[in-house]
């Protein structure tokens, strides 16, 4: 079983325990925060998927990165322990996050530029959105040079890219096609 389908169960449960509990603010600003280290910290993310550390010793390491874990973390973090998930965390906490904004009707749509979008560029494209997705949406710019121009969308599990890097890949690999 793929483990993205592992950490959507898993996500869903504790997302659905945490409502239960009316906990659902607590648990998705830990899962912010933890999903932050794991992306800010290597060190981290190979802690959790190949240590020579015994999972009870991960757990405890993994508790000390909060200052005051509350009950959600820490059932969060007996389970997967018991399980032997504590290699995907970092995937339940993303998939706990979304299913935060799908709850609120908030649709995070991603733009990555060349450069920064202007005012004018992002209420077009927010508008644009606001026609296809129901709910509010959050339009976040990312920027990255490599895409040399255009853009790439991002939001739910689409893509659309209009890049020039994207366009100039296609055309060599046109050419390099016998």
């Amino acid at each position: 079983m793929k483990s993205s389908i592992v950490a959507t169960r898993y996500a869903k449960a504790l997302y659905d325990f945490a409502v239960k509990k009316n906990k659902t603010v607590v648990l998705v600003s830990e899962c912010e925060f933890l999903l932050q280290l794991v992306r800010e910290s290597s060190q981290l993310r190979e802690l959790l998927k190949f240590s020579p550390y015994s999972l009870s010793k991960r757990k405890k390491m993994l508790l000390q990165l909060f200052q005051n874990p509350s009950e959600m973390i820490l059932k969060m973090l007996s389970l997967l322990t018991q399980n032997n998930r504590l290699g995907i965390i970092h995937e339940i906490s993303y998939q706990i996050i979304q299913m935060d904004l799908a709850a609120k009707g908030i649709t995070k749509v991603s733009v990555t530029t060349a450069i920064k979008l202007d005012e004018d560029l992002k209420k077009q494209i927010h508008n644009t959105i606001d026609q296809i997705v129901k709910g509010q949406v959050e339009l976040i710019n990312v920027m990255d040079a490599k895409i040399i121009g255009g853009f790439i969308l991002n939001f739910k599990d689409l893509q659309y890219d209009a890049s020039i890097a994207n366009k100039v890949n296609h055309i060599k690999s046109a050419i390099v096609q016998p």
